[in-house]
């Protein structure tokens, strides 16, 4: 079985590197064939290598890792590596599969690799399957899917993917969102109404 490929994109060094050891003890057959100084750098790298998976800075010189993953368009799979945390909602909208926040948690990137593990070894439709599914989509759809739902965790603010989400119940004013995450189960509510949600 041939290594899984990755990129690395970062403007700092010491990051970088230390993010190159992290990806190494967490997913040690990770082939790393790019390692990069800035977004344009990170767009060439993708484009000559195509890598299976990217792991970007947000703020980069030349082309933020945003709008990198913007044109990867989820052609692979992306995790933002940064210290700002004020850009989780535009990396989710970007296709993040997660954002791990510097300096890097050895447990929490091994649950960012986990992730893009698990996302890499889903089966690909077939592209007859693919267009039935985006015709029932569109014969129904008002308005696109959400991907992520924003969410009140006690005084903080969780993002919760769609696709990690059990069920939804009606709880008053508010709607409550069950969960699974990282192999543990959790709750939030949300203002959002059930009626909304089902749109």
């Amino acid at each position: 079985m041939n290594p899984v490929t990755a990129l690395i994109a970062d403007d700092e060094e010491a990051p970088r590197a230390q993010l190159a050891a992290a990806l190494q003890t967490a997913w040690p057959g990770l082939q790393l064939v790019a390692q990069c100084v800035n977004g344009v750098d990170a767009w060439d790298a993708w484009l000559e290598h195509e890598p299976q998976v990217c792991f970007l800075d947000i703020r980069m010189p030349g082309m933020t890792g945003i709008e990198v993953a913007r044109r990867i368009a989820g052609r692979t799979p992306v995790v933002f590596v940064t210290a700002f945390g004020d850009h989780a909602l535009a990396a989710f909208d970007a296709g993040a599969v997660d954002y791990v926040m510097k300096p890097v948690d050895p447990e929490r990137l091994a649950q960012a690799v986990e992730r893009v593990r698990s996302r890499l070894e889903r089966p690909a439709l077939d592209p007859a399957g693919l267009q039935a599914l985006l015709e029932r989509l569109a014969g129904g759809a008002r308005r696109p899917p959400m991907d992520v739902i924003q969410a009140g965790v006690g005084k903080e603010v969780r993002l919760i993917r769609v696709a990690d989400v059990i069920f939804f119940e009606a709880d008053a004013r508010y709607t409550r969102v069950v969960y699974r995450q990282d192999g543990a189960d959790g709750e939030a509510l949300i203002r959002t109404p059930l009626k909304e949600l089902l749109a």
